[in-house]
């Protein structure tokens, strides 16, 4: 799912990325056109790494891609809370 995720976060149109977890845990990674400082080290490659941190450390993977180009869209499509906050 790496790969589809790097995708989404490149394309321009894309102003909100996203992902969903299996367990329940929402992650934004693309906001408002920047990728969003990680809790790890490096912005994109960052991300990339809490991702895989996630996944190992919470026992659950990626199911789902989001992704908006309005922030209307993304509070709808769970990447951003509903009052603009990221996850």
């Amino acid at each position: 799912m790496i790969p589809e995720i790097i995708k989404e976060i490149q394309k321009h149109e894309n102003k909100f990325v996203g992902v969903a977890f299996r367990n329940g845990h929402l992650h934004t990674i693309k906001a408002y056109g920047d990728i969003f400082p990680s809790p790890c080290e490096g912005e994109f490659e960052g991300q990339i790494e809490y991702v895989k941190f996630v996944e190992e450390n919470e026992n659950t993977d990626v199911f789902d891609i989001m992704t908006a180009s309005t922030m209307e869209e993304a509070i709808e499509n769970d990447i951003l809370e509903e009052n603009g906050d990221i996850f």
